[in-house]
């Protein structure tokens, strides 16, 4: 597949994300499985089953934060417990391994590793142990790509989006 569909898709992709954190959803498992090419031709981000509101809180399945949870419905009960760490390694942002507040740019992150994987035919960081794979992301061990049609111009701004240091990222993915 010739870079520019790929970078199109993944467009989309973000704008699904972008539409999320407006509506106050952190996505936390943004990974190519969890975005679709309908019928359509048009990429949907789905499975908002990790998601948290921007202010940190369980969201309820993606629900969000304006729309009333039930006390005592199943969709109170957290996803999280102290030690567990939830979401997909290959794709997870520093912060999220370390149990910290997810926030947009914790999406960001996962979507530049999925856009990584996809443009380059690797993913951006490796390691054969979630301790190493921890490793590389925290130390910005970036992978050298595979594939070498992608224009060098690109590679600096996913490079952004692939800080450790949530602070050092995009501000958002618009």
């Amino acid at each position: 597949v010739a870079w520019r569909t790929v970078l199109g898709k993944y467009l989309e992709a973000g704008c699904g994300l972008v539409a999320a954190h407006a509506e106050g959803l952190v996505h936390r498992d943004f990974k190519p499985d969890n975005a679709i090419v309908g019928a359509d031709g048009r990429v949907r981000v789905f499975d908002f089953g990790l998601a948290v509101r921007n202010d940190g809180e369980e969201s309820s399945g993606g629900v969000p934060s304006s729309d009333p949870v039930l006390p005592g419905t199943p969709l109170d009960t957290p996803l999280t417990e102290t030690g567990t760490v939830l979401g997909t390694p290959a794709y997870m942002p520093p912060e999220q391994f370390m149990g910290g507040k997810p926030d947009a740019r914790s999406d960001q992150f996962s979507f530049c590793v999925a856009l990584w994987e996809a443009l380059y035919g690797v993913r951006p960081f490796s390691g054969k142990t979630l301790v190493e794979l921890f490793g590389a992301v925290s130390r910005g061990e970036i992978t050298e790509p595979a594939r070498s049609d992608v224009p060098a111009g690109i590679r600096p701004i996913r490079e952004r989006g692939l800080s450790a240091e949530q602070e050092n990222g995009w501000p958002d993915l618009s």
